[in-house]
């Protein structure tokens, strides 16, 4: 069962889709699955740089995966990532958790699971969004 039980400081490395206030990062952790972010234009292109989404928790969590909530997927278009690096912020330093990156991911339940880490942060890089202008939006986001 995922749920969350302490609210990170959420921040993405893409702003929302044409500086709209409507689609912010904070809209993944807000509860509400009528409410989405959604990352600009072009950010996740095949071979882009992706999209970086990190939380930091006020004190230390154990987690041993995440998930999240899309738009469902049609035959030619997904907006979840096809490719998802999770890092866990330890010591000091980001360091990649097991099993990484997790591929072949899609919309509209994309779940990542990974040995347990006690950490203070997750950071989520996507890459490879084949839906709408190659960006993804998540209504909910949450961890294990």
């Amino acid at each position: 069962t995922f749920e969350r039980k302490v609210r990170p400081r959420i921040t993405a490395s893409v702003g929302p889709i044409d500086g709209r206030d409507s689609y912010t990062i904070d809209k993944a952790l807000d509860g509400d699955f009528t409410t989405k972010y959604i990352a600009d234009r072009g950010c996740c292109v095949p071979g882009g740089k992706g999209c970086v989404i990190t939380m930091e928790f006020p004190t230390p969590i154990r987690t041993r995966g995440i998930a999240f909530l899309t738009r469902r997927h049609s035959d030619t278009a997904d907006w979840a990532p096809k490719t998802m690096n999770v890092e866990a912020h330890r010591n000091g330093k980001w360091e990649p958790v097991s099993g990484m990156p997790a591929t072949k991911l899609r919309g509209p339940h994309v779940i990542v699971r990974f040995d347990e880490v006690q950490t203070d942060g997750l950071r989520l890089t996507m890459h490879d969004v084949t839906g709408g202008s190659h960006n993804p939006e998540i209504f909910e986001l949450t961890w294990d």
